[in-house]
């Protein structure tokens, strides 16, 4: 949360990629991350683009 809300290092841009997304689904995970995630992905900053990737299809 601390790195997205922060200013880009270089550019008018932040890039953040997730890798592996599919790891962060888990019956024992903690709601309160999952929540922030959700909230970041579903509100992004202005200056922030979020990538998620799989290696599940």
């Amino acid at each position: 949360r601390s790195l997205a809300s922060s200013a880009p290092a270089m550019g008018p841009r932040k890039i953040l990629i997730i890798g592996r997304a599919e790891a962060l689904v888990s019956q024992a995970g903690s709601p309160e991350a999952a929540n922030a995630l959700l909230k970041l992905l579903e509100e992004p900053p202005a200056d922030t683009t979020v990538i998620l990737t799989s290696d599940v299809p």
